[in-house]
C-alpha cells in the first residue's frame, strides 16, 4: 500500500520565488519608467522640431526694411511692425559681416504654436525660441575661428554667409520633468518662463548662455 505524501513547499522556499518574482517585477517596472520617459523626450523632440520649422520658415520669408541696415523694422501687410520679444526688427543683425551673430528671443509657444502673451502664463507654453542672424552683407561674412565651449560656440555662424546671404540658426527649448539645471535667483527647477525672463540678460554675451538643456538646432543660409 503507497501511503499519499500532504508536504508542501516550505517557507525558505515561497519566500525564494516571492524574492525572484519581485526582482522580475522590478526590472519590467524600471523599464515601463525608462520607456515613459523617453516617449515623452521624443514627443517634445517632434514638436520642438515642428515649432522650430515653422519659425524657421517665418524667418525665411518675412520682409526685411532695408538691406544695409538690418537694424530698420519693417511691417506686414497692416502696418503692424515686423519684430521679436523685444521689439528689435526680427532679423537684426548688430554688425553685418563681422563674422559674429546677433541673439534675439520668442516669446515662449505652445505646441500649436500659440504665442505667450502678456499676463496669460500657463505651464502649456513648452517651448522657448532664440536664434541667432549674422548678414554677410555685400562682400560676405568675415570667418572668425570659433573660441570657447558649449552655448559659447552659438556665437559664431557654423556656415559663413556670403555676399547677400543671411544665416539663421535658431534654437527651440524644453523643460523636462525631473531637470536639475538652475538658474540664478530662480528656486528649484526652472520653467519655460524662467529662462524666457532670465535669457535676454544673457545675450550681451553674444549667444543664450542660459537655456534649456533640451533642445533642437535648425539652421539654414537666406538670400536677400
Amino acid at each position: 500500500m503507497r501511503i499519499k505524501s500532504n508536504t508542501g513547499f516550505s517557507i525558505i522556499e515561497v519566500m525564494t520565488a516571492l524574492a525572484l518574482l519581485m526582482i522580475g517585477l522590478a526590472g519590467i517596472i524600471s523599464l515601463q519608467v525608462a520607456a515613459i520617459h523617453w516617449l515623452g523626450q521624443a514627443k517634445h523632440r517632434t514638436i520642438a522640431t515642428q515649432v522650430g520649422a515653422m519659425v524657421m520658415e517665418n524667418l525665411k520669408s518675412s520682409p526685411i526694411a532695408s538691406a544695409v541696415s538690418p537694424s530698420v523694422i519693417a511691417k506686414d501687410g497692416n502696418s503692424v511692425d515686423i519684430v521679436d520679444a523685444d521689439s528689435a526688427a526680427l532679423l537684426n543683425d548688430t554688425t553685418m559681416a563681422d563674422g559674429i551673430m546677433t541673439w534675439h528671443r520668442l516669446k515662449p509657444m505652445t505646441s500649436s504654436g500659440q504665442v505667450y502673451a502678456a499676463n496669460n502664463w500657463t505651464g502649456n507654453y513648452f517651448y522657448l525660441v532664440a536664434y541667432g542672424v549674422e548678414w554677410g552683407g555685400t562682400n560676405g561674412s568675415k570667418f572668425l575661428t570659433a573660441t570657447g565651449s558649449g552655448n559659447a560656440l552659438a556665437k559664431y555662424p557654423e556656415i559663413v554667409p556670403g555676399p547677400r546671404e543671411m544665416y539663421i540658426e535658431t534654437w527651440v527649448g524644453w523643460v523636462e520633468l525631473g531637470d536639475r539645471q538652475t538658474i540664478s535667483g530662480v528656486p528649484g527647477p526652472p520653467n519655460v518662463k524662467d529662462y524666457f525672463d532670465y535669457i535676454n540678460s544673457t545675450f550681451s554675451s553674444g549667444y543664450p548662455a542660459v537655456f534649456p538643456k533640451h533642445k533642437v538646432v535648425l539652421k539654414t543660409i537666406r538670400r536677400y
